[in-house]
């Protein structure tokens, strides 16, 4: 795409993400690598040392913070746009619904409560980039009507063609000629592995997690299952190793209490595997009719999902899952930068 001039966007995201990374700051690095391929789009990170805001064409808020609230008003006064990736779902459903329509509609509240710093930051957005249809339908319930266009997560293709089976069964080889279950994110209560661990023991089904300890407590409540078939690698850096995983495993499974949509699902969907994942959060906008949904709460239906694509073998989600690469989204930006600008 040819820009009749340079935009310069400046990236906001949350400086200590990356002390416990998870799918934002995932989104975060690999759209600004997208960006700067692109001819005439230049991106760059704002931090404490950046000085001026004249050379920046629009301003893009990863994540609803309210640490940003400061910021966006200073936006706001010098008149320079800003878009918002708001990266956020409801863990409680109605009742977070209800709690932020009492706390944005009661005049008294609406001046002093935390969320009032959430709602300044939409509502003064020029554009909101949620990431699924129901991320979109969470914001306009609790009355957020700025203009918004879903831009979904992704994948990076050509990294994904790094993986190799062998050498994660190299480095892993009593996994090897087993079926196992693979979850991959951070070990937390929001990620709902222990009921994971609680189905597959029932089922007497191997398991493999891997990522970082984020909870350790929930970590150790993991380990009290005393589950002899469940083993924890760790979190893998080396790209070979981690999507020779997916390669490796039999099925999939993502029972966390919300997702938009999990980008480990992404992965695992990207090699066929077999994705059984929770209902919540807009995984079906990706996913379609090719993996089970499960209600996190039921440890049965995970059990029933896990046992249901274990016969599966592999599902036809390649196709699927490559609309979705990061160059593709990057472009999605940019038209909607140049409509804003």
């Amino acid at each position: 795409m040819e820009l009749i001039k340079k935009i310069h966007v400046g990236i906001v995201c949350d400086q200590f993400g990356n002390l416990d990374r998870g799918g934002a700051e995932v989104q975060v690095d690999n759209t600004l690598n997208a960006l700067n391929k692109i001819g005439g789009i230049t991106t760059e990170i704002i931090s404490s040392q950046t000085k001026g805001l004249e050379r920046f064409d629009i301003i893009h808020f990863f994540k609803s913070s309210i640490s940003y609230y400061p910021f966006a008003n200073l936006l706001k006064r010098k008149n320079i746009p800003y878009v918002v990736s708001p990266i956020i779902f409801p863990e409680n459903g109605l009742l977070d619904v209800l709690k932020y329509n009492f706390l944005h509609l009661t005049p008294f509240l609406n001046k002093i409560s935390v969320v009032k710093l959430q709602y300044f930051l939409w509502e003064n957005a020029t554009m909101l980039f949620p990431n699924t249809d129901k991320e979109l339908n969470f914001l306009r319930t609790i009355g957020v009507k700025n203009q918004a266009k879903i831009i979904p997560n992704g994948l990076n293709l050509a990294e994904m063609e790094l993986s190799d089976e062998n050498v994660f069964f190299e480095n892993y080889s009593f996994l090897r000629n087993q079926q196992f279950v693979l979850n991959v994110g951070r070990i937390d209560r929001r990620k709902n592995q222990k009921r994971l661990i609680l189905a597959c023991k029932e089922l007497d089904v191997p398991v493999v997690l891997i990522g970082n300890i984020s909870d350790k407590q929930f970590f150790d409540e993991i380990n009290e299952i005393n589950y002899p078939k469940m083993y924890y690698l760790g979190p893998i850096f080396d790209k070979k190793i981690l999507f020779g995983a997916y390669q490796a495993c039999s099925v999939f499974c993502l029972p966390s209490t919300m997702e938009t949509p999990g980008i480990a699902a992404m992965e695992a969907a990207y090699f066929n595997k077999p994705v059984v994942i929770t209902k919540f959060g807009g995984t079906e906008y990706y996913f379609k009719d090719k993996a089970y949904y499960v209600d996190w709460h039921s440890k049965e239906e995970i059990k029933k999902g896990i046992n249901t694509m274990l016969s599966k073998k592999t599902i036809d989600t390649k196709e699927l899952m490559q609309q979705y690469s990061w160059d593709k989204i990057a472009e999605m930006y940019l038209n909607n930068y140049l409509k804003i600008l």
